[in-house]
């Protein structure tokens, strides 16, 4: 599958998720990063970033840690990722997660400085 096809299927589910229809733009997504070779391509990190947004939103704390932590294994530098699964740790024990990933996040920007 292509790419250009990926693309049109990560900006249906990005419809989907504006409409709040989570289920469906999940579906999207996972077919668009289903067609990908590659898991690590930006596109291909900024599906499972949307997916990684919808989890958080559902309430789906475990899966987000989950899927941020394998996420930010190929892209440590994700932002959105680190500071999705901090807010997930918090939500799931606490501040002690959240302290430790927005350590993370602080490390990295004063690497960038």
């Amino acid at each position: 599958m292509s790419e250009e096809f990926a693309l049109r299927l990560k900006e249906q589910g990005n419809s989907f998720y504006r409409d709040q229809k989570i289920d469906e733009a999940l579906a999207c997504w996972g077919s668009a990063l289903g067609s990908l070779p590659d898991k690590t391509t930006p596109l291909a990190i900024t599906i499972r970033s949307n997916a990684i947004m919808a989890y958080l939103s559902s309430g789906l704390y475990d899966r987000v840690v989950k899927e941020s932590t394998l996420l930010l294994q190929d892209e440590p530098t994700h932002v959105k990722s680190m500071a999705r699964r901090g807010t997930a740790y918090e939500k799931l024990a606490g501040s002690r997660g959240t302290l430790a990933t927005f350590a993370q996040r602080k490390e990295y920007h004063d690497k960038k400085v």
